[in-house]
Order: structure tokens, then sequence, then C-alpha cells
């Protein structure tokens, strides 16, 4: 991590225990060494010891910005305006079983969209990518808007990265982020208040467990208008066939 970022310090702010239980919540600062820009980024840790001796451990970080993108050198940081976090469908899926994911980006003249596919059907489909969904008219899962207008990206995009895992979603944007610091609030707030420190502690918890495997980025070309999502489906299985996925 360090190779694209420079830690710049440590700051533990809360520290408490109960028996054999210990947390403790912080922030980390960190400063990109393509954009040069720093950025805090908030941690919490829980230990359980037993006769002195650490017998468990759980650590988590919320990044709450993109500090560096190696595949653009030339990005420079946008405003609140065009930034928002948004979830436009959650679906329920049965535990301890694997389930099969698919997102699928297409860029066609001068528009891009999204879809998602949850065990090879259809769940989600995002069109204007870079304009908040709001901003658009479409339902989303929270409730707080978008602070700006957004930005049409279907012409800046050049690569394109897919990211996986649990996440815990404590404050959509934009909330703890420091474009915004009137909303940023601390949990366990610090009696008395102090704005200075708001969004520096923060309770976290995943509540699940999940594993991860058998990734493939495929990349078709030729469409010479948009697809739909079962012909999304169909070029996908396609591609996975002739590679022997």
């Amino acid at each position: 991590m360090f190779t694209r970022r420079e830690n710049q310090g440590l700051n533990v702010t809360t520290m408490f225990g109960s028996d054999e239980n210990v947390a403790v919540f912080g922030d980390f600062r960190y400063k990109s060494h393509s954009l040069g820009k720093v950025v805090s980024s908030p941690f919490s840790i829980l230990v359980k010891v037993v006769n002195g001796q650490v017998t468990y451990l759980q650590f988590q970080e919320a990044v709450t910005g993109n500090v560096s993108n190696p595949d653009c050198r030339d990005a420079t940081e946008v405003g609140i305006d065009k930034m928002y976090t948004q979830i436009i469908r959650e679906v329920p899926v049965r535990r301890d079983d694997w389930h099969h994911v698919d997102i699928a980006l297409t860029r066609h003249d001068v528009e891009v969209w999204v879809d998602y596919f949850l065990d090879h059907q259809p769940v989600a489909h995002i069109e204007n990518v870079g304009i908040p969904l709001d901003k658009q008219g479409v339902s989303f899962t929270g409730i707080y808007p978008s602070l700006g207008s957004g930005e049409r990206l279907a012409q800046q995009l050049d690569s394109v990265r897919f990211g996986h895992g649990l996440f815990s979603l404590v404050d959509a944007f934009p909330f703890q982020h420091p474009g915004a610091p009137d909303l940023s609030i601390s949990i366990p707030a610090p009696t008395p208040p102090i704005r200075t420190a708001a969004g520096r502690v923060r309770l976290y918890g995943q509540g699940a467990s999940g594993s991860f495997d058998n990734f493939t980025t495929l990349t078709i070309s030729g469409k010479t208008g948009p697809a739909s999502p079962s012909e999304i489906v169909r070029a996908l299985a396609a591609a996975r066939g002739s590679r022997g996925l």
C-alpha cells in the first residue's frame, strides 16, 4: 500500500475497556504519491484479552477519499458537487450458498451504463454514469440527496476496475466526508461535544463473513448498439464458455 501512499501519522482518539474487551478508535493520515492529496482515514479495533494475552483482534478502516489512481495520474480531485455514494438496490441472498455475480459496463457513442446480475439474473440497471440517482429521478436505498449535479463520465472512462468485499455502510455520503465537515458526527460522541473531533470516531462492525473467488474480466467488442440485459447475459455466457470458465 505504501508504494502509492505515504503514511503521515496515526492518531488514537479514544480507548476504553470492559472486562476482557478493549476498543480503540482513531485515524490514519495518508498522502497520495501521485496526487499529493492528504486524507484522514478513521479506524476501529476490537481486542479480547485473556490472562494478559490477545485472543481475538478485529480491525476496520474506512478510507474517506480516493488518494491515488495509478491508471489516471493526471486526475484531479473533484468537489462534493460531483461525487456521491448511492446504492440503487438491496438484494437478499441465501446464507451459506455460493452466488454468481456479474457487473457489465457498456459504452456506446457518448453514453455509458452498468448492469448488475445475481446468479445470471438482472437485478439493477444504471444509466448516465456520473449523474447522481436522485438527480435522474431514480429511486435508491438512501434518503439523503446528493450535493450537486455530478458529471457525465462516458467520454472520460478509459479503464475500469471492479472491487469486491464486505463493507459497513454506517453513514452514506456526504456524511463523514472532509468536504462537508458540518455533516460529520462521532459515535461514541464525546462529552462535552468537540466540533473539531467530528467524524474521527466511529463504531463499525460487519456482522457478516464471506469469501470471494474465481474472478474474470471479459471484454466484449463489436456491438453496434445498446445491449439489453438478456443480450449481455448471453454474451457473458458465450465468453465464459469459450474460455472454459
